[in-house]
């Protein structure tokens, strides 16, 4: 198979770690269980949206992102966006410690695009954040959809304070720690 050819083997412990469990990002979790019999990753919150396939809530962070979703609604497109479920294997409440599992790191939750989002902290020097900052905006962090901009606010704040230097979104292009910081500023002055 094609993760072979990554040094990944059929007896090769995988783990899965979802940011959050939109369809965009989780919608092939079950085919990786079931397939390399991998370890499926999530927070807490968010364990029943990943069995039933189904998206947390999806909101617009701006009016115009609000109107998206609401046109998506009325027109049936957002109830069409489920997946095939899965339970999940490990789940992740404010931290989990990857270093038992061989990895420099750690996941920590970073709500507000969704309640149970999460990053990936490498290092302290890179973190996946999944949709917690969006790169497809220039010079931007900010996400199109976001269910609590404070949260959003304080996980950002969280994400500052891991000295990491590079933040690699879900959609986009990489982000700064001075992207961080000017969205950081931003968007806390709203609170």
């Amino acid at each position: 198979t094609r993760l072979m050819r990554f040094g990944v083997g059929a007896a090769a412990p995988l783990t899965l770690v979802l940011t959050h469990s939109h369809f965009d990002h989780a919608e092939n979790a079950a085919a990786l269980k079931r397939e390399f019999n991998a370890v499926i990753m999530v927070h807490e919150s968010e364990a029943d949206n990943l069995e039933q396939g189904e998206n947390p809530a999806i909101r617009g962070a701006n009016p115009f992102f609000r109107f998206l979703v609401r046109a998506g609604e009325r027109s049936g497109i957002m109830a069409r966006m489920g997946y095939a479920g899965t339970p999940a294997d490990l789940l992740v409440g404010n931290h989990f410690d990857l270093q038992p599992q061989g990895f420099p790191g750690a996941v920590i939750h970073t709500p507000g695009h969704t309640p149970g989002s999460m990053s990936v902290v490498l290092d302290s020097e890179i973190a996946l954040v999944g949709d917690t900052l969006f790169g497809i905006f220039p010079g931007s962090v900010f996400p199109p959809f976001a269910v609590d901009l404070e949260e959003l606010a304080q996980s950002w704040k969280k994400l500052l304070e891991t000295n990491c230097t590079l933040f690699l979104p879900g959609h986009g292009r990489p982000r700064s720690r001075a992207h961080l910081q000017r969205g950081f500023q931003k968007l806390h002055r709203q609170f």
